[in-house]
């Protein structure tokens, strides 16, 4: 693939597994994941640029540095940023002592006035760097 095409790829995988399955006719389990044979012909269905593999998915989580995407046991699933409800089973933990939140210049000042929220998503996106 060339850069254009992951990045768009990526983008459409994102969309999909965070926002909006049911515009491409997959369904999320409890825990965000889709079978990847159920990504791949829901793909197929809506790209004409591209027909996706498994090798192609794997080139985009392995291209990514924000490491929003993960594949196991044959199936994917976005691992933050969802506005659909999910349960990503994920463990609580003693958060280290500095996090950070990127942000927009325009969305600063209301972040400054009303605190982080996680607006249209479930939960607000914090990271180590």
């Amino acid at each position: 693939m060339t850069p254009d095409e992951r990045l768009r790829l990526s983008r459409t995988l994102t969309y999909i597994l965070r926002h909006n399955p049911s515009e491409f006719g997959v369904e999320l389990d409890e825990e965000g994941f889709v079978p990847v044979a159920d990504i791949l012909v829901a793909l197929s269905e809506r790209l004409s640029w591209l027909e996706p593999t498994e090798e192609h998915l794997q080139e985009v989580i392995r291209g990514s540095d924000k490491d929003r995407l993960e594949i196991r046991d044959g199936k994917i699933r976005a691992k933050y940023g969802h506005s659909v409800p999910v349960d990503l089973k994920y463990e609580p933990a003693e958060p280290p002592e500095f996090l950070w939140h990127g942000t927009g210049r325009r969305t600063a000042d209301a972040i400054r006035r009303h605190g982080l929220r996680p607006m249209s998503r479930r939960f607000v996106h914090l990271s180590l760097d």
